[in-house]
């Protein structure tokens, strides 16, 4: 399950989104570190027993294991964080050390559910205002979706 963790200080409610990524930093490290030395150890043994062909596999695999690894790791590294409040709407997205950032009027932004009829492709929610529309939360399930589209809505309400 993604990670939503919701804060509120003096009228603003900030919803930070992160994809659910099972593995830390130190842990990839020590799983790349593994599969290396496993593959040492694999690649002595067939030589000394004179399967030196054996080591251009034993490469090929470690180095794919190590490339996928990488590859997840680097997909999980989206931050999505939305600070509502009853004056302002802001998107901020931290993806792949690139930041992006919109800003919206609460009072016109529409937080919407777009439903797509084919059963194999969740829905998209978006944040739209003037003809400009922001997906968010590309990684949530359908019903993360919903709860959060309402709880985006119900932060953003003006205090009466």
């Amino acid at each position: 399950m993604p990670v939503v963790t919701i804060s509120q200080k003096a009228e603003q409610t900030v919803f930070e989104l992160r994809p659910n990524a099972s593995m830390t930093k130190r842990q990839y490290t020590g799983i790349c570190i593994g599969v290396a030395i496993f593959s040492v150890i694999v690649i002595l043994r067939f030589l000394t027993i004179g399967a030196w062909m054996i080591i251009p596999f034993t490469l090929l695999d470690s180095v794919f294991i190590i490339v996928v690894f990488r590859m997840v790791r680097h997909s999980n590294s989206v931050v999505e964080k939305i600070y509502c409040s009853s004056v302002d709407l802001t998107l901020v997205r931290e993806e792949h050390g690139k930041t992006q950032r919109w800003q919206f009027n609460p009072y016109w932004a529409k937080v919407i559910i777009n439903k797509i009829r084919h059963p194999w492709y969740s829905s998209r929610l978006l944040i739209r205002s003037h003809g400009e529309s922001v997906e968010i939360g590309k990684f949530l399930v359908e019903e993360e979706k919903q709860k959060l589209a309402h709880d985006i809505v119900k932060a953003c309400r003006p205090v009466s």
